[in-house]
């Protein structure tokens, strides 16, 4: 976690530890449910997800460096690198 802030780095590392807990969770019940499903229906799944992959990777205006830092958010090209590492994962 890269927040400067101790008490934000402290949150923010507690919430991305649930979050992860979430995501493979998620990655879980993917796995199990896409076995239940119809060709049809995991198409379907399957455009739903590069649809939401596409939201995530559009470019939104980066803050302003001392507001990253002392919250801890990534710059642009870290943020398209996260959501490529993402599209990796859910393919």
């Amino acid at each position: 976690v890269a927040a400067m802030d101790p008490v934000i780095r402290a949150a923010m590392a507690r919430i991305a530890r649930d979050e992860t807990r979430h995501a493979a969770l998620a990655f879980q019940v993917d796995a199990w449910l896409c076995g239940r499903l119809g060709k049809g229906a995991r198409e379907r799944v399957s455009v739903a997800r590069e649809r939401a992959l596409g939201a995530l990777a559009f470019d939104e205006p980066e803050a302003p460096a001392a507001i990253r830092a002392k919250l801890g958010l990534p710059t642009s090209a870290q943020s398209r690198f996260l959501v490529d590492q993402l599209a990796r994962i859910a393919a």
